[in-house]
């Protein structure tokens, strides 16, 4: 697909996924506020006052997930990393960490050397 001014509005493709115009700006938009929250977070530099409502539930989901102290920043390297490829790849709201977790633990190779044992 050729993009032209005039169809640009309509649909943008990248790497094969379709997304109107909007989608993909609100996905970009969710990409940078997601990484500034995470790397905020990981350096303990996380001092705005001002998040957005899905940015207040990633940070509630994230300190319910009770990740052990040594693995924790590993852990959420990891997660942002997949929440980065999910986001170009068109999705527009950053999973949870829980459901990132529970999509891992549910990994065959994973179940078998039982890598995410969260028990400090």
């Amino acid at each position: 697909m050729i993009i032209s001014p005039e169809n640009s509005d309509r649909i943008l493709s990248i790497f094969g996924v379709c997304m109107t115009r909007e989608q993909l700006l609100q996905g970009q938009s969710a990409s940078v506020q997601f990484d500034r929250l995470l790397r905020d977070l990981i350096n303990g530099t996380l001092t705005r006052s001002d998040f957005e409502q899905w940015e207040i539930e990633l940070l509630l989901d994230i300190s319910e997930c009770h990740l052990p102290v040594r693995r924790r920043w590993e852990i959420l390297g990891d997660y942002q990393s997949a929440v980065g490829r999910d986001l170009r790849n068109g999705t527009t709201m950053p999973m949870k960490l829980s459901e990132y977790l529970a999509a891992k633990r549910r990994k065959p190779d994973l179940q078998e050397n039982n890598s995410l044992d969260f028990v400090d």
